[in-house]
């Protein structure tokens, strides 16, 4: 168990180092090529959970997750966007399915679940204005499909697939809270230091923002965390514009 924990360790490590050489050089390109390798070689040695309705959540999560990229900038980007969030999909889920017997998409008690998500998104989306005025500066469907593709990918492919890696490694065991605090730096470090802040500001958006959608995430289910993360950006875009 200590060489699984010492492994997770320095993946982290790895992805932490990733995350700060596509910021510091604005080289992102290795960032998500470390995570589309990690992606497929998740789904490589899980295959055998994969089903036609993973791939079929897969093709919709990815759908929504490149509306924005479609239908309002128009690019071509929209393809490996979608390829993207549908590979680290497959690649989480059968993880899950395997070590932990069940997809981690939505919880049984779901009700419950989307209320808090609602409830956390609502609270940190009004966090996230930094107290400028609550008005509306874009009311078109602009807002919505950035939240969207924010929710989406971010959630999937920059903390599910980071999550299911750490769940691998560990052979789908928690045993103590050295797991625990390795599973959340995973989750949550390599996301935020992608983001490019300060250390002042990493550190705030680290405990406000990527710490509850990590647990989020965790404690409920997957679809939470995008629902959270969706309402923040909504929010944010709707009221000070892009």
């Amino acid at each position: 168990m200590e060489s699984q924990r010492l492994k997770l360790f320095f993946v982290t490590i790895i992805f932490i180092l990733l995350s700060f050489f596509a910021v510091k050089f604005f080289a992102p390109l290795f960032l998500f090529l470390g995570i589309i390798i990690v992606a497929i070689y998740l789904l490589i040695k899980n295959k055998e959970k994969l089903t036609k309705k993973d791939l079929i959540v897969a093709t919709i999560m990815s759908s929504l997750g490149s509306l924005n990229i479609i239908f309002i900038e128009k690019s071509f980007l929209a393809i490996a966007l979608f390829a993207i969030i549908f590979i680290t999909y497959l690649g989480s889920v059968t993880v899950f399915k395997n070590f932990l017997g069940w997809d981690k998409l939505l919880s049984k008690n779901w009700q419950k679940s989307l209320i808090i998500a609602i409830a956390v998104g609502l609270i940190l989306g009004f966090i996230n204005l930094g107290g400028a005025e609550i008005k509306i500066k874009d009311p078109t469907i602009t807002p919505l499909l950035i939240g969207l593709q924010a929710g989406v990918m971010e959630e999937i492919s920059f903390r599910f697939i980071f999550y299911a890696l750490s769940i691998y490694i560990l052979r789908g065991m928690e045993k103590n809270i050295v797991d625990k605090i390795l599973i959340y730096a995973i989750m949550t470090l390599p996301h935020a230091i992608a983001h490019g802040f300060n250390i002042r500001g990493l550190i705030g958006a680290w405990l406000v923002f990527a710490m509850p959608l990590a647990i989020l995430q965790k404690k409920l289910d997957l679809t939470s965390s995008i629902t959270t993360h969706s309402i923040i950006d909504l929010i944010r875009f709707a009221c000070l514009g892009r």
